[in-house]
């Protein structure tokens, strides 16, 4: 036959069988709480990957949008100033340098 356990002897006994389930719990809650978390992590990199993507893509589309409207800007604005202001004289720069010289020394 056992002997009987006193009040005392039945604390510590209690005691030390919860601080053993309280590490064994910690452990495996610690190793599930690493999985859950590597797997919300990667789900977090996965969406902000495909966002940014996204985002990128749209804002591909609205700079396409803008350079289509300028791409024939230089020919419109070369006929809008020949229709403004009439064609452009060609002034070749040698000439104009040997008339300030014929004026400089009159």
């Amino acid at each position: 036959m056992t002997r009987p356990v006193t009040r005392g002897e039945l604390k510590q006994e209690l005691a030390a069988f919860e601080a053993r389930m309280d590490a064994k719990l910690d452990a495996k809650l610690d190793a599930k709480l690493e999985v859950f978390l590597g797997a919300i992590t990667a789900r977090v990199d996965r969406d902000i990957a495909r966002h940014t993507s996204a985002m990128a893509e749209n804002l591909r589309m609205y700079i396409a949008a803008l350079d289509d409207k300028f791409k024939d800007l230089p020919p419109r604005v070369a006929r809008l100033e020949a229709a403004v202001f009439g064609p452009s004289p060609t002034i070749r720069p040698i000439k104009a340098a040997a008339k300030k010289r014929r004026r400089k020394a009159s």
